[in-house]
């Protein structure tokens, strides 16, 4: 069964006019967080039990605003981040780019820490900024075309 959120995320992209790829099955999931060490949020899980990203085709490999989907085979580890006085910023075995904006000008990543609600992180600043608590929040922001998807919590 498919959750309230990947639903209604999955519903949007048909409205765009996207074609999306068939959702991944349970086994390519598991094999994901065995290789990577990881436990998926059970929001990240439905999502890509409904569909995995969007395809990476011409016409369907972004939205009309610029944001890309990644398929869960090219979900990975985010890079060690850094602030501007060069101190660690962002814990990077915990968090993973799933998604990017306008062709990699900016990188989105999920917390996929055990017990974790999937927390998301805008990547392409100075310093990740923190963009939801959970990866449900994020969706609810990307489909209402929030600002905080663009400006972090300033």
């Amino acid at each position: 069964m498919i959750s309230k959120s990947s639903q209604k995320l999955v519903d949007y992209w048909r409205r765009q006019g996207l074609s999306l790829s068939a959702g991944c099955d349970l086994s390519t999931i598991v094999e994901f967080e065995r290789r990577n060490q990881v436990e998926l949020p059970e929001a990240v899980r439905d999502y890509f039990r409904a569909a995995d990203g969007m395809r990476e085709t011409f016409k369907d490999s972004e939205d009309p605003n610029g944001f890309s989907f990644w398929p869960l085979s090219r979900v990975a580890q985010a890079p060690e981040a850094t602030s501007n006085d060069r101190s660690p910023v962002l814990d990077n075995a915990r968090y993973f780019l799933f998604a990017d904006y306008l062709q990699l000008s900016w990188t989105y990543a999920c917390d996929f820490a055990a017990g974790s609600l999937g927390s998301v992180i805008l990547i392409g600043r100075a310093s990740p900024e923190r963009i939801s608590d959970s990866f449900e929040e994020f969706i609810e922001l990307y489909i209402a075309n929030s600002e905080r998807l663009y400006k972090g919590r300033s």
